[in-house]
């Protein structure tokens, strides 16, 4: 069962900011999704439905922490910016390994300052 994990402008993700994006995954019992050994993918799309040649941002690596091993931490660095403006957007996370979504949601993407130095 995937989980709804919306990115809200409440969440201050800015442009050109690098940032770390933690995902929370539970089955639907709500108990905690061991993610250890499992091939993560994170897709920043348009919209949903967008085929993952579509990805503004492809991500295949996190971090996995928790009680549980159960939280994915994905880091966006401030270079993967340069073809994605400000807006709003939609996110998943697969676990590959099983073909499996994970979790998805809407994200807000914030103005922010490239770092020029």
């Amino acid at each position: 069962m995937s989980v709804e994990s919306p990115i809200t402008a409440a969440d201050g993700w800015h442009r050109y900011e690098t940032k770390a994006l933690p995902f929370t995954i539970t089955d639907s019992a709500d108990a905690a999704v061991n993610l250890t050994g499992l091939s993560l993918q994170w897709l920043l799309l348009r919209q949903a439905g967008d085929a993952e040649s579509r990805a503004y941002i492809n991500k295949t690596s996190a971090t996995i922490s928790g009680t549980g091993n159960n939280i994915a931490t994905v880091t966006v660095d401030d270079s993967e910016y340069d073809t994605v403006p400000a807006g709003y957007y939609y996110h998943e996370l697969w676990d590959r390994t099983n073909d499996v979504m994970l979790c998805y949601g809407d994200v807000v993407l914030l103005n922010g300052t490239k770092d020029e130095a």
